[in-house]
């Protein structure tokens, strides 16, 4: 039980000392949606991130999708969701590993469009599978979206670098 509530404390400040050294640059996402990186969390060679999306734009943001890669070449700088560890691995939403599966509002972040309400606070957890258990940070987290601004068919992208790992010892 102590090593427990030991493990959700370290992990709280953990997400405090990170969000100081995180930095982020976004570009064609409206400047009123405020994207956090929650956590990362690795056990054994599977992890996963934890980030919230909240709309301050005072309107309802719908259809949002993240994009494996944008089909329409060179339409953004950073065109496609992709993670690197500090080792060097790379991480692509595949079917045969790399990033396993992304959530977002509930739902399948990758083929439902997710709502984005007004002022709430909506979860996207991207899944990682073969993470080397030396890696300390995300070095980048890329992410693509489409349905989230008005500029060239809705998509827009967000990127954060230095996200570190919490390392969660299996048993």
């Amino acid at each position: 039980m102590k090593r427990t509530i030991l493990s959700v404390l370290m992990l709280l400040l953990l997400s405090v000392v990170a969000s100081a050294q995180i930095t982020s640059s976004r570009q064609y996402i409206p400047i009123d949606l405020d994207i956090k990186v929650k956590r990362c969390v690795v056990s054994g060679s599977q992890g996963y991130i934890d980030l919230v999306f909240t709309n301050h734009t005072g309107k309802l943001i719908s259809d949002v999708v993240v994009m494996r890669k944008e089909p329409c070449a060179g339409a953004l700088e950073n065109d496609e969701t992709i993670v690197y560890d500090d080792e060097g691995d790379v991480f692509r939403p595949t079917y045969q590993g790399g990033i396993s599966w992304i959530t977002f509002g509930g739902g399948d972040g990758l083929n439902d469009g997710t709502k984005l309400p007004v002022d709430v606070p909506v979860k996207m957890r991207i899944e990682l599978q073969g993470i080397s258990e030396f890696a300390t940070e995300i070095s980048m987290l890329n992410i693509a979206l489409r349905g989230i601004s008005s500029y060239h068919y809705g998509i827009g992208s967000v990127t954060f670098r230095n996200i570190p790992i919490y390392v969660v010892e299996t048993e």
